[in-house]
């Protein structure tokens, strides 16, 4: 097993950024009242869905934020797990 993991920490923290910058700039609003003057059962239904998309989407975006944070994190740990061993190893 002689195959190196290499990590391109400037490419993935970029990403990580990007990923970060597209999910803050999500912005989950819908109509809120699409006829205020119409009685139809339709038109009522229609803006409970919208309120209940709204709040999957924050939800989601949430998400994708939780799991932006834990994947930096992730890497970082990698990171200094690689410098450790690299130490260790340089040091025999």
């Amino acid at each position: 097993m002689n195959q190196n993991i290499i990590l391109r920490m400037g490419e993935i923290n970029e990403s990580l950024k990007n990923i970060q910058a597209a999910t803050e700039s999500f912005e989950p609003t819908l109509v809120k009242d699409m006829a205020s003057s119409n009685n139809l059962d339709v038109v009522t239904r229609l803006n409970e869905l919208n309120t209940q998309l709204e709040d999957v989407a924050r939800v989601y975006k949430n998400l994708l934020t939780a799991n932006n944070a834990s994947a930096a994190n992730a890497i970082q740990d990698f990171k200094e797990v690689d410098d450790t061993i690299s130490a260790s190893i340089r040091s025999r």
